[in-house]
């Protein structure tokens, strides 16, 4: 695929969406317009990678800048999208609402507590996606997402580069929309600053983030007890000098160690939160 087919694709697909999908399913919701951008952005990765994996063409980005083709689709997006984010901005006032959202996020403090007051208290009165809070249905949730986690994080480790690689853009989607069901069936409690919740959500969600520590902490140290092993295998072979070593990993293998990761820092209060919701829940319902 040629470097024009990219842009007029990335162009197409940023029309349609600031001219019909935006405004009608976003508005002036600047949470939403973030989420639909990501969402079409992954989307257009994804119908561009069975054209171009693995293909050997070098995509001019700059003179003499020679780039693989993700890296010409994602940077001719954005440079692409920024005239259409600034007409869609100013025509409905939305810059204000940016900046309001920047601030939340700064002056907590915290970055893992991404949920806005005014969303957390939306949630808390909102019984949309009350279907999303039974019990039993957070508890598969909670096992859906961990067994998406493991079983694509192996399936990426092990495909190499080859086709099968572009699957990690399927991977990426899939993972936002576990992480979006999760948030939204504890009602962004688990992500929620102290102002938007009383006292007793607030300890809940303290005890959360304990148990997600722990949980987190076993994981990393798994991964390092990993590379010890990695490590001590290599010390054991004849070739070795005892201090270098070779870790080759495909780019397939390095997305599946980063989404692996980011999946369970950004998934795990939620999942800890509504599998003790769920647990609650169905030992008060047995007695």
């Amino acid at each position: 695929m040629s470097e024009i087919s990219i842009v007029l694709i990335n162009l197409v697909a940023l029309a349609l969406a600031y001219f019909v999908i935006y405004p009608r399913y976003a508005g002036n919701d600047v949470t939403k317009l973030a989420w639909l951008d990501v969402a079409i952005g992954l989307t257009i990765l994804g119908i561009l990678a069975p054209f171009n994996w693995g293909s050997k063409n070098n995509f001019t980005l700059l003179p003499n800048w020679d780039v693989p083709w993700w890296i010409f689709a994602i940077v001719t997006y954005a440079v692409i999208e920024l005239p259409f984010f600034s007409t869609y901005c100013s025509r409905r006032n939305l810059w204000s609402a940016y900046k309001v959202s920047a601030q939340e996020i700064f002056s907590s403090g915290s970055f893992m507590a991404t949920a806005s007051t005014k969303s957390v208290q939306k949630q808390l009165a909102d019984t949309k996606w009350d279907w999303m809070r039974k019990p039993r249905f957070m508890r598969n949730l909670v096992i859906a997402a961990n067994l998406w986690i493991l079983g694509a994080t192996i399936f990426l480790v092990q495909v190499g580069d080859s086709v099968w690689a572009s699957l990690a853009i399927l991977h990426i989607a899939i993972l936002f929309i576990f992480w979006f069901m999760l948030r939204t069936s504890v009602r962004l409690i688990a992500e929620a600053r102290d102002e938007a919740l009383d006292e007793r959500m607030i300890a809940e969600r303290n005890r959360t983030y304990f148990t997600a520590y722990q949980s987190f902490s076993s994981i990393v140290a798994g991964l390092l007890v990993g590379l010890m092993i990695f490590v001590i295998t290599q010390d054991a072979s004849s070739e070795s000098d005892g201090f270098n070593y070779q870790l080759s990993l495909t780019w397939p293998q390095v997305q599946a160690l980063f989404w692996f990761i980011w999946g369970y820092a950004f998934m795990l209060p939620s999942m800890v939160m509504a599998w003790r919701e769920s647990k609650k829940a169905l030992n008060a319902y047995e007695h």
